[in-house]
């Protein structure tokens, strides 16, 4: 358990260390192979087809393309041996939630952002930085605040926290600033039962939001910030954006682009479809590797994970939820644990059909 243990942190420290990811993947060496189910084993032949024609294409730089968007198979493979108690993924939750408050804190009062290291470098990423006197999002353990507050909502989703830790959780998701993260959270409130929304209590809601609304008294940039990006005129600007992408590459790519992925030339070039991630994923993979994830994400899907998996699949066609490293790592751990369900149910079921017999 403590390797699996290791694994987690080693992935959710990437952005601050820029090397702890790639010990991270080394998890898989431990890996139990033997435990993929069947029909979930035979996937994995098409899967190291695609990844053969995209090497005789693209030659070394494909394993970019492998890493960056299938890196969470590793992971996968990781935690479906032993899953990661729940106990220590709040105490994880919580960590993150008061890091990520902390950091706003810091870079809004004394700190300058591009001293972190988990911020972009100052060169050539103005948009990164906020005007002095302006608002500073956090960017925290997912080295993006939308990608950070998505990943806190598919925790929060998955573990279902009270108290001190639900709280925190919020205010975080709600101080990165990100209308992706904020909508994602009203939305899995909205689908969570009335019965958990109680057990928080009103009274701690109360007192969260006039934290909430003290910050905005604070510090109005923050205010104009998330009301410009909740409007219809951005979302319909942002919408625009992305269909004028999609368009983009649907001309320029050949019949074999479209059903395997693009060649790629540079591995810079995975990382150019930051605000269109799932786009990305289509052009460099095509729509066998499409097809290919939602097949395999759908057989480990649970109804425990359902929610917080969909959570970060709908981030991801915005920013790189999944694709980030963090992401990566609790996208495997979520299919792990819907997988394990399945299994625990169908061995559940043999026995009850024997005992019947």
């Amino acid at each position: 358990m403590f390797y699996e243990k290791m694994v987690l942190i080693l992935g959710f420290l990437h952005y601050f260390t820029g090397w702890t990811g790639v010990l991270a993947y080394l998890g898989v060496l431990r890996s139990k192979f033997r435990l993929l189910r069947p029909e979930i084993l035979w996937l994995v032949f098409p899967l190291v087809i695609l990844w053969a024609l995209q090497y005789s294409r693209s030659g070394v730089i494909a394993v970019y393309s492998a890493r960056f968007y299938w890196g969470w198979l590793l992971f996968y493979c990781v935690f479906l041996a032993k899953p990661v108690p729940f106990g220590f993924l709040k105490k994880l939750l919580l960590i993150l939630a008061v890091y990520t408050i902390l950091e706003a804190v810091a870079v809004n009062t004394f700190l300058d952002p591009r001293s972190l290291p988990n911020f972009p470098g100052s060169v050539g990423a103005k948009q990164h930085f906020a005007a002095p006197g302006n608002y500073q999002r956090p960017y925290s353990f997912g080295g993006n605040a939308t990608v950070t507050s998505s990943l806190l909502v598919a925790l929060l989703c998955y573990l279902l926290p009270v108290r001190a830790v639900y709280l925190l959780s919020t205010l975080a998701i709600f101080l990165s600033a990100s209308v992706t993260g904020i909508i994602a959270y009203v939305f899995s409130q909205l689908c969570i039962a009335k019965k958990y929304l109680i057990k928080i209590g009103v009274a701690r809601i109360l007192l969260l939001l006039l934290v909430f609304f003290l910050i905005i008294f604070l510090n109005r940039s923050f205010f104009d910030r998330v009301l410009y990006k909740l409007s219809f005129k951005y979302l319909f600007l942002v919408l625009k954006i992305k269909v004028g992408e999609f368009q983009h590459i649907l001309s320029k790519a050949s019949f074999c682009d479209l059903i395997i992925g693009r060649r790629i030339n540079d591995p810079r070039s995975l990382y150019g479809f930051g605000g269109s991630a799932f786009l990305g994923f289509l052009k460099f993979n095509g729509i066998f590797g499409v097809i290919f994830f939602f097949v395999f994400t759908c057989l480990n899907l649970s109804r425990k994970i359902l929610l917080p998996a969909s959570i970060l699949i709908v981030a991801s066609f915005h920013y790189p939820a999944i694709f980030s490293l963090p992401g990566q790592v609790l996208f495997g751990l979520l299919l792990a644990e819907g997988s394990n369900e399945a299994m625990f149910k169908t061995f559940k079921k043999a026995i009850d059909q024997k005992k019947g017999d």
